[in-house]
């Protein structure tokens, strides 16, 4: 087998032959992260409001046990809160 002396690599050949290639690749891993991090980003943003609204239920529900408990307490003429002294 005879070695054949190629062309050697030069600057202005690399750039013309593998840059566009190498930006090209690079772009769509880019756009694969960029897809991944705005999946998470609307998972958390779920999970967020999900939280958000959970939240509010249980605040709503401990006003209405918190305004019956005032209303028995007036009812009895007692005061149900723990005094810590």
């Amino acid at each position: 087998m005879s070695k054949t002396a190629g062309t050697p690599l030069t600057m202005e050949m690399f750039e013309v032959a593998l840059f566009p290639r190498i930006e090209e690749l690079f772009d769509e891993k880019v756009h694969q992260i960029e897809i991944k991090v705005l999946e998470s980003e609307e998972r958390i943003v779920g999970e967020l409001q999900a939280l958000r609204d959970e939240s509010a239920a249980t605040f709503a529900q401990y006003e209405r046990t918190n305004k019956r408990v005032d209303k028995i307490d007036r009812h009895l003429r007692i005061n149900s809160l723990m005094d810590d002294e």
